[in-house]
């Protein structure tokens, strides 16, 4: 990155602060000291060279989030570099360790969360979401926030959370109720919505992908990845 990127110290304090969890562009930018006024340029270069995306709340023209989209960046600049100078000397190896087994859970979540957004198509063409991923992103305001939402406008909205864990059927189920509270205040239902909980695995399901009522549905994520992949593969590579 320092050889492709001018003022690289100003980049480097940007990931820096974006993986320490500021995903606005203001934050970000008073964080790192930079002039929020010119921040968005450097996130654009970032975006351009894929280490991250700039994401807008579906149905917002503003509110942008910047979020990693090269893992090795992520990783890098949330358990490396953090610790470089103790990682080189070889001291508090063990306090380290305990630090990412304690935050590791977290991490994945939102290599998950990343995983399942990618792959809407193949998800739609298993039956795990229930509408063509046509028009789709995630959501947040005030405070609030949904994983991923894909919209059929005038006709049909999916809401979908995604969970990096292993839940009960009653945990999926508890999670759905929850989801269709939630969604009740991003305005972007249609005349018929679907609830989807897609979680690592949920053993409880007599099917990988079940519906668990009030228009409600339960995904397996476990018992559908080589389908995943599979549909995926036929699929062919995107463009």
């Amino acid at each position: 990155m320092r050889q492709e990127l001018r003022e690289p110290r100003r980049y480097m304090a940007l990931l820096r602060v974006v993986a320490e969890g500021r995903a606005s562009l203001y934050e970000a930018a008073v964080a790192a000291g930079i002039d929020p006024r010119t921040v968005h340029r450097y996130f654009e270069i970032l975006e351009e060279l894929d280490i991250v995306d700039l994401r807008r709340p579906l149905g917002f023209r503003r509110g942008t989030r910047v979020f990693f989209r090269d893992d090795y960046y992520r990783f890098w600049f949330t358990y490396v570099l953090p610790n470089r100078h103790a990682l080189e000397l070889g001291r508090g190896l063990s306090r380290i360790a305990e630090h990412v087994l304690r935050t590791v859970d977290s991490y994945a979540a939102q290599t998950f969360q990343r995983i399942v957004g990618d792959h809407l198509q193949e998800l739609y063409m298993l039956g795990a979401s229930p509408i063509e991923p046509l028009r789709y992103g995630l959501w947040w305001h005030w405070g609030g926030e949904t994983d991923i939402v894909v919209i059929n406008p005038g006709e049909s909205a999916s809401f979908l959370e995604v969970k990096w864990g292993d839940l009960s059927l009653d945990e999926a189920r508890r999670t759905a109720r929850r989801l269709r509270a939630k969604v009740s205040y991003t305005g972007l239902q249609e005349r018929v919505n679907h609830y989807v909980v897609i979680a690592r695995s949920i053993p409880g399901l007599s099917e990988p992908v079940m519906s668990i009522g009030e228009g409600s549905i339960a995904v397996d994520f476990s018992e559908i990845f080589w389908g995943l992949l599979k549909a995926a593969e036929d699929r062919g590579p995107r463009e």
